[in-house]
Order: C-alpha cells, then sequence, then structure tokens
C-alpha cells in the first residue's frame, strides 16, 4: 500500500521591516521562482499571491520534511535568487518570522480565492485576521 499524504499549509511571511521591496517589475519572476523551488522540494503549490511587502503561498505538503526547513529552503532560495540574479543593487531579505497554517481540505478553495485576491484585500481593508500574520 503507497502512503497517501493530504496536508494543505497556507505559509505567510513579510519582507525585511516590512519594506515595499517587492517590486512589480520582478514580482511575476519571484512568483515563478517560489513556484521552482516548491516543486523542487515535492510539495505542489495551489496558490501564490501577495503584496509589496509579504507573501501568501497554499501548498500540498509532503511528509519527507519539516515546515521549518521547507520555508527556510523557500525563502532563502528566493532571495539569493533576487540578490544575485534580478536585482542585485537591491537589497532583498526576509524576515525571520512566518505563520503557518493548516488548512482542511474543505477550505482550499477559500483560500486560494483569498490568497489571489491579496492586493485587493490589502487596498480595501478587507483582510481576514486569521489569514495574516503580523509578526513575521
Amino acid at each position: 500500500m503507497n502512503s497517501h499524504i493530504q496536508v494543505y499549509l497556507h505559509l505567510v511571511w513579510g519582507t525585511w521591516n516590512r519594506d515595499e521591496i517587492i517590486l512589480p517589475s520582478f514580482e511575476r519572476e519571484l512568483w515563478g521562482e517560489l513556484r521552482n523551488l516548491v516543486e523542487k522540494q515535492g510539495c505542489r503549490l495551489l496558490a501564490l499571491g501577495g503584496t509589496g511587502n509579504h507573501v501568501h503561498l497554499l501548498v500540498q505538503f509532503n511528509a519527507t520534511q519539516t515546515i521549518a526547513d521547507f520555508v527556510q529552503i523557500l525563502k532563502g532560495g528566493s532571495s539569493i535568487w533576487v540578490n544575485e540574479k534580478v536585482r542585485p543593487n537591491l537589497f532583498f531579505k526576509w524576515q525571520g518570522a512566518y505563520g503557518a497554517f493548516s488548512v482542511g481540505h474543505r477550505e482550499v478553495p477559500e483560500i486560494i480565492g483569498y490568497i489571489k485576491k491579496q492586493k485587493q484585500h490589502h487596498a480595501n481593508g478587507t483582510t481576514t485576521v486569521g489569514y495574516e500574520t503580523t509578526n513575521n
């Protein structure tokens, strides 16, 4: 019998000092790099979005690593990528903390919708406290 893992995680983390350094000029490329890093870890990215100072991901997690190791790989790999390949003249760094929230199978569509509309939620003041973190 094969193992079947169905663990969904909503991950959130911010830029250093919550500086607005995720610029429109490279945001799409950064999201692509995060997608690549997620897939290299054997996980599945279901949604990705954010604003100029933080990012949200919904991933179907695997059972071969810890959440801390997974997030460290994503944050470290993406910040190195921005600093070396995209914007060497921009100091890009994520904050050390992050939020990781377990998501039930039935909640997945709601979380995907929320993540995809991050810019609108923040512009309109319609963020959901349980889906955001203030200490990251």
